[in-house]
């Protein structure tokens, strides 16, 4: 029974996984505050994008080439 506790505490083999464990968290943990960080800056980048093209103003119009000569067809045209 001595021997079988010994080896338990000499083998490394359980310490190299919660090695590994705790190093994905770490890593895990890090991408979802950058993905927080960068997720504010997006939404307002958006948002201000938004608010600039929101007034400009659209026009309904197909440009068709009939024999070589373009026509512009549409209720806006």
């Amino acid at each position: 029974m001595s021997n079988l506790i010994n080896s338990f505490m000499i083998d490394e083999n359980g310490a190299v996984t919660v090695d590994w464990v705790v190093l994905t968290a770490a890593i895990v943990g890090i991408a979802i505050l950058i993905i927080s960080v960068i997720q504010v800056s997006l939404l307002d980048a958006s948002f201000s994008i938004a608010d600039a093209i929101a007034p400009q103003e659209t026009f309904d119009c197909t440009a068709t080439i009939i024999n070589g000569t373009a026509t512009l067809v549409g209720p806006d045209c």
